[in-house]
This record gives C-alpha cells, structure tokens and sequence, in this order.
C-alpha cells in the first residue's frame, strides 16, 4: 500500500510538468500585458473619443493613417513564443487617429513608436457572434512611424509538437521569422513550409504574412 501511494503521488507530480492545450482553447488563455505598457482606461478612453469625432469628421476622405508594412521575429523560450513585431505606418493629417490591431492571443510586454512609448489600450468589439479583442494604437502627429510591440503567447504542447495561434497585423507587406531547432520543421496554418537547413542543425524560417490576419504555428 506504501509503494502504491508513492507510485500515486509520483504520477501526479509527472502530471503537473506538462499541460496539453487543445489548439481550440488557445485563445482562452489569459492576456497578461506588461505593467504600464497601456493607458490606463480613462486615458485611452479620452484619447480615443477624439481620434473617433476626428474619423467621423473625415467621413467619405481616404484613410487618415494606414499600415504600409510589417515584420515579426520570433524566439522560441521554453513553452512561450517571444516576438517582436516592426510596424511602419503613414498618417497623413495631425490629430488624433486610431489604428486597429486585432492581436489576439498575445500578451504586450513593451511597445514604441521610435523613442517614445506607444499609446495603447485595449477594447472588444462584436462581430458575427463573436467577441474580438483588439488593440488600439492612437497617434496624433502626421508623418512616417515605426512601432516596435514585444509581445509573447503560450506554445501550447500537442502530442511532440509545440503549438501557437495568434493574432497579426492585417498589412499588404509582412513577413515572420523564426528559428526552429534541429530536428524539428515548422508548419504554418496548416501547410508544410521547405525546411531551409539540413534536419541536423537549426532552420531559420521566412514566411510570407502579408494580407494574413491569423497565424497557427506547429513546430
């Protein structure tokens, strides 16, 4: 009977090293972002009535701001995916403006626009039944922009395989990189991408991501 209970409590430690996630609940896993990477709700709330009057007002103009382009390089770190995502954006009127980011499935750990922290909050809309969360970028000044996010998500244990599906930014030139170890290939929303090393060393992959709004990594 000893041995029966050391073998039960043994089993249950063993159990408690590893959770597999089923790829459907991924994005019911908490978002965690960085301490005082957002605005606090009050600001952001202040902020963004005034890009919207301003938006409303340009009812009919082309767009105020947009997003020319992206890039996203990923670091695997034990079971989370680190990723720091460049984003080049135009605004072509001063004022304030707001961009919308549906990231979903990613924790912000720190975010500019060049030098200067970036003004963020967070806000869920309604659509088809579905709540999304989305990420607000407000600006207020015309010119050309970087903003550089940190984020992470969970890489989820499925089997062998480690697995990861997140929100990016819909833009018409993006690209997402990330290394992958020997003896692993990388699959991206469901389709086998070459592997640009031999299966003995580390494979640092390029994937287009332009015109994509989700990405499901299986590695």
């Amino acid at each position: 009977t000893g041995n029966n209970a050391v073998a039960q409590d043994a089993s249950k430690q063993e159990r408690k090293q590893r959770v597999y996630v089923p790829i459907e609940d991924l994005d019911a896993v908490l978002k965690n972002d960085g301490k005082g990477v957002l605005l606090s709700v009050e600001e952001f709330e202040e902020l963004y009535k005034k890009a919207a009057a301003n938006r409303a007002a340009a009812f009919r103009q082309p767009a105020a701001v947009v997003i020319t382009s992206g890039e996203y390089n990923a670091t695997i770190s034990g079971d989370h995916l680190i990723i720091v995502a460049t984003i080049q954006f135009q605004q072509f009127v001063d004022g304030w403006q707001s961009i919308s980011m549906p990231l979903r499935g990613l924790s912000i750990e720190k975010a500019q626009v060049g030098n200067e922290p970036a003004r963020l909050g967070r806000r869920t809309l309604q659509h088809q039944n579905q709540t999304i969360d989305v990420l607000e970028l407000l600006n207020d000044k015309a010119g050309s922009f970087t903003l550089e996010l940190t984020m992470s998500t969970q890489l989820a244990a499925v089997g062998s395989d480690q697995v990861a599906a997140f929100g990016v930014i819909l833009c018409p030139s993006a690209k997402f990189n990330v290394t992958v170890p020997a003896k692993k290939h990388l699959l991206v929303n469901g389709l086998s991408i070459d592997r640009p090393a031999d299966i003995d060393q580390p494979a640092a992959y390029s994937v287009a991501a332009g015109g994509l709004r989700d990405l499901r990594l299986v590695i």
